[in-house]
């Protein structure tokens, strides 16, 4: 049998090899490529989740998530992860727009500084991180901000990602739940089921600590 071999044809107007290599190569907003995290706050990427559909069919009806009781309803979440240590920070949200972003990133940073952590760079999309205001309140912290390609979500991996590991994760919690007490868990408790998965993995070892042997002293 003759062995079939790929070669590259030549199609007038069409791309060729090295136009191809290069477009692949195409650095996000004109932003350096960003390296690997060596201390936690250094790089924070932030994504936002959205449920516009008003409705009990929509995971994202809460009125007593804190406060007095009220009619107001979350329709979406901006979600942070940092680069080095994975730890990830849940905001709910009202209102999907500039001043909103901008109060989850103050109370994203105020988390961090509780734990004696202070964020130099965020990474996101374009979409409402890309607005003046927003903006505006990177550059007053002394921040800096670095954007995604246009149409390359996949640039911001690391927020995309963590969106899909926790929906998916509260997704099935709330469903083992409704299994087990069916007349208690509704799908009004999205959004604090999604608050708990966050603390939960917060709080799980990330890295695999080798057990001590007992009567071997810790190396100081």
């Amino acid at each position: 049998q003759e062995q079939l071999r790929w070669s590259w044809v030549k199609v007038p107007g069409a791309p060729t090899e090295k136009h191809i290599e290069s477009r692949g190569e195409q650095k996000a907003h004109g932003i350096e490529k960003i390296k690997p995290a060596t201390y936690p706050g250094q790089v924070v990427s932030v994504d936002q989740l959205i449920s516009p559909t008003p409705g009990l069919s929509t995971p994202g009806l809460v009125p007593t998530h804190r406060g007095r009781p009220t009619l107001t309803q979350y329709n979406g979440a901006t979600v942070f992860v940092d680069h080095f240590s994975d730890f990830t920070y849940i905001h709910l949200m009202k209102k999907m727009d500039g001043d909103a972003t901008v109060k989850a990133k103050q109370a994203c940073e105020r988390v961090a500084m509780a734990h004696g952590v202070q964020i130099s760079q965020y990474h996101a999309d374009n979409g409402l991180f890309d607005t003046k205001v927003f903006k505006s309140a990177v550059a007053m912290a002394k921040q800096t901000l670095s954007f995604c390609g246009v149409n390359a979500h996949h640039q911001n991996g690391r927020a995309e990602n963590r969106i899909k590991d926790v929906t998916t994760c509260v997704r099935s919690a709330l469903l083992h739940a409704a299994h087990r007490w069916p007349k208690a868990i509704h799908a009004s408790l999205w959004p604090k089921a999604l608050k708990n998965y966050v603390n939960l993995r917060n709080a799980l070892p990330t890295r695999f600590i080798p057990e001590i042997k007992q009567g071997q002293k810790k190396k100081s």
